[in-house]
C-alpha cells in the first residue's frame, strides 16, 4: 500500500515539473531524486538493518515521475492519460518483468531504486504506444 501511496504523491510534483519546466524540468528533478533516492535508501538501510522497506517511497515516485514523462498536462484527456500511466507502473511495479526482477533481488540502494526505474521506463514505453496510438 506503501508504493501506491508514494505514486499518487508523485502526481502533483509531477505535474508542476511538467508544466513548468516541461519534460526536460522533469528529466532533471528525476535525475536529482534518483541520486537523493540511492543516498537515503543507502543511509536507512545501514542504519535500519532492512532492505527496502515499505517507509521507503522515493522510489515509486522515481519510477511514477518517469511513466508520466511525455504527457500533457492539459486539455481534456490528459488525466485520463496520466491514470493510464499509474496503472501502467503499478501493474509493472507489482509484476517485476526483467530487469525489474534483476535489481528487486539486489541488495542495497541500487536494488531499491532501479526496479522501480525499470517498472517506470516499462509504463512510459507501454503508455506513449497507448497515447500515440489512440490520444
Amino acid at each position: 500500500m506503501a508504493g501506491t501511496a508514494g505514486s499518487l504523491a508523485a502526481l502533483p510534483f509531477a505535474w508542476f515539473f511538467l508544466t513548468y519546466m516541461g519534460s526536460l524540468g522533469l528529466f532533471l528533478n528525476i535525475i536529482f531524486v534518483t541520486y537523493l533516492g540511492l543516498k537515503s535508501a543507502e543511509w536507512y538501510e545501514k542504519h535500519s538493518g532492512t532492505h527496502d522497506a515499505s517507509p521507503i517511497v522515493i522510489d515509486e515516485v522515481v519510477g511514477m515521475w518517469i511513466a508520466l514523462l511525455f504527457l500533457p498536462t492539459t486539455g481534456e484527456s490528459w488525466v485520463t492519460w496520466w491514470f493510464v500511466a499509474f496503472v501502467f507502473f503499478r501493474i509493472f511495479d507489482w509484476t517485476k518483468p526483467w530487469p525489474a526482477s534483476f535489481f528487486e533481488k539486489k541488495r542495497g540502494a541500487v536494488g531499491v531504486m532501479f526496479d522501480d526505474v525499470a517498472a517506470g521506463v516499462y509504463a512510459l514505453i507501454l503508455t506513449q504506444l497507448t497515447y500515440h496510438y489512440w490520444g
